[in-house]
């Protein structure tokens, strides 16, 4: 009985250790090693390549965190880091930096995965798309990090078909052609918990922009000082029958730079057929041309 017990039993998950000295001196190295479960130390230092998960559930962690290890893309078009292989929940990367140059920040499709502690610094270009992290029908959770300088067509986090929960998180000096900070197309659902969108520039309609029957749900959370050259709603742009909701928090300081031209408006912009609400939320020195102080919708005139 002993014996048939031990074999049911689980196996423990296994703790990988990667560092110039140890058995693993790249982090890829000890992804393929590592079985469903594992846990992957970090060392602190910079690594100049890109993972893939592999389809394994996996914490890879930097022991130093976000500011002392590096995840450096080498200025290559691709991903950093890739989940794609159908990982589940529990797949997690903390501690890290990623960054350098053109290249995207995080790949996740079909497959869930958490960011803690992680930092994309500096990475995309206007040709690319959801620099930071491109979630394509990707469960997503975001705590602890930041968005910070990252250059995109279309979302410095862009979910497509996604769910996507960020808080105590920052988005900051980000540019964009649509969506600077965050965009969600194709039913996706995101949710904002004490997040901090500030000083990012748009070139048309909101660094935030929730499309194409996606949802946006912000409790406690700020959108101050971000600019747009054209459109209507420089910080939140609801558009194709998407849905936003906010509770608490604030609408600040956000301008839109072609303000004179008749037909831009709103902070904060629903068109026609789409549904933006604020609860408790605070309105405060926007500068656009119509609905400055707040919350707007093409039906406003």
């Amino acid at each position: 009985m002993l014996l048939l017990l031990l074999g049911l039993s689980p196996a423990f998950a296994a703790t990988l250790a990667v560092g110039p000295a140890e058995t693993y001196t790249t982090i890829q190295s000890a992804i393929n090693a590592a079985s469903d479960g594992d846990i992957l130390l970090i060392e602190p230092g910079t690594y100049a390549e890109s993972i893939n998960f592999l389809g394994k559930q996996l914490v890879v962690e930097g022991t130093g965190g976000s500011a002392n290890t590096i995840l450096d893309g080498g200025d290559n078009a691709g991903f950093v880091v890739i989940i794609s292989g159908g990982e589940p929940t529990g797949t997690t990367l903390r501690g890290f930096t990623i960054r350098n140059g053109v290249s995207y920040g995080a790949y996740v499709a079909s497959s869930a995965a958490c960011f803690d502690d992680v930092v994309f610094d500096h990475l995309g270009s206007t040709g690319l798309t959801g620099a930071g992290i491109n979630a394509y029908y990707a469960e997503i959770e975001v705590t602890n990090s930041a968005f910070t300088g990252l250059t995109s067509y279309y979302g410095g986090l862009l979910a497509t078909a996604s769910t996507v929960n960020i808080a105590d998180s920052t988005f900051s000096d980000n540019y964009g052609y649509y969506g600077a900070a965050i965009l969600a197309t194709t039913g996706s659902d995101v949710a904002l918990d004490n997040v901090l969108i500030e000083g990012n520039e748009n070139y048309y309609s909101g660094v935030v922009y929730i499309q194409s029957n996606s949802s946006l749900i912000a409790v406690d959370s700020e959108f101050d000082n971000n600019v747009s050259t054209y459109g209507n709603g420089t910080a939140i742009e609801i558009y194709g029958y998407g849905s936003g909701h906010l509770t608490g928090g604030s609408v600040s300081e956000n301008r839109m730079t072609y303000y004179q031209t008749q037909g831009y408006f709103g902070a904060a912009y629903a068109e026609v057929g789409s549904e933006l609400t604020a609860t408790g939320v605070i309105f405060s020195g926007n500068q656009v041309y119509g609905g400055a102080a707040g919350v707007a919708s093409s039906s406003d005139g």
